[in-house]
């Protein structure tokens, strides 16, 4: 067995998520709306199909469709928490979630110890993908869903949008670098409906962080009336549009930066609140850039804004 999951701390769903992992109902619920059909994407239906020998297809075509229901649940936790319904089904899906990532490692490192024509890239990538899955299933069990009902903690929806962004995620570059060992060509968007319209969702989002990375320096070492002005515009802007793509959990966090820019009025004031500005910005842009969508990109360096 992987040490990742020896490794992970104890999960307790009735600690983690109480009082709203609540009865088996709910469970059947979501497990019944997964297993009705696990259909995978056609690239990969037709690699898994013309492995050789059939034993390694069919262990493939487990290990991948195992990887495309545990996306399937994250689907359903997604739709949950855009439309604010926190119900007990959601918190049962990470149940399940947690469940099935255990029995999927477990499985993965029992193929490996007899499986047919395996060769040794194989094999290390699948013991990768063990560890990476144990890993991930450890810290958002173990650490981001402990105490989501401490009234101190981030709200509810910040909580619930890390886990599933992590664990999303993990599953996608899972999927991508077993499905490289047999295909290099192969990539999340050929692979993932979704993956495209989340990659053009990051570079929109990191392009308007970098502009606003650009203002708030300008407005930073220039301090004038119209550089803070402009700077202010384009922050109100970001909110109403783009900023929705960012991690709901950055949000408040990123309102008190702009509240302390606006309520300065001196320059003693308005100097250090725009270089915490723009030092929070620059975080911001370079968590996006590491986001599993951009992976690939060979890299991006936006262009300025014209009304800078």
């Amino acid at each position: 067995m992987s040490s990742a999951i020896l490794d992970q701390p104890a999960y307790e769903p009735s600690k983690a998520l109480a009082p709203y992992a609540v009865d088996a109902e709910a469970c059947l619920e979501a497990e019944a709306q997964t297993a009705a059909g696990v259909i995978l994407s056609a690239p990969l239906a037709a690699l898994v199909d013309n492995l050789k020998p059939v034993s390694l297809s069919v262990t493939m075509h487990r290990v991948f469709t195992d990887l495309a229901r545990l996306l399937d649940y994250l689907r359903l936790i997604e739709n949950k928490v855009q439309q604010d319904q926190l119900l007990a089904s959601t918190f049962s899906v990470f149940t399940n979630i947690h469940k099935e990532s255990l029995a999927l490692i477990e499985q993965i490192d029992a193929d490996m110890l007899h499986l047919e024509g395996a060769h040794e890239e194989l094999l290390s990538t699948l013991d990768g993908i063990s560890y990476a899955i144990g890993h991930e299933i450890g810290r958002v069990y173990g650490f981001e869903l402990v105490g989501i009902n401490d009234p101190q903690a981030l709200p509810i929806r910040a909580k619930l949008e890390r886990a599933h962004g992590l664990l999303r995620n993990c599953f996608q570059q899972s999927t991508i670098t077993l499905t490289q060992v047999f295909d290099p060509m192969l990539d999340g968007e050929e692979l993932f409906n979704d993956f495209q319209a989340r990659r053009e969702e990051a570079l929109i989002l990191y392009r308007d962080l970098w502009n606003l990375v650009g203002l708030a320096r300008r407005a930073d070492m220039e301090c004038d009336q119209f550089s803070v002005a402009l700077l202010l515009a384009h922050l109100k802007r970001f909110r109403d549009g783009s900023m929705c793509y960012l991690m709901y959990r950055d949000w408040e966090e990123y309102e008190r930066f702009v509240k302390q820019v606006t309520a300065a009025r001196r320059i003693l004031e308005i100097g250090p609140a725009l270089e915490g500005l723009a030092c929070y910005l620059e975080t911001l842009l370079g968590q996006v850039r590491l986001r599993s969508v951009l992976t690939n990109v060979s890299f991006i360096v936006p262009e300025t804004d014209d009304e800078q």
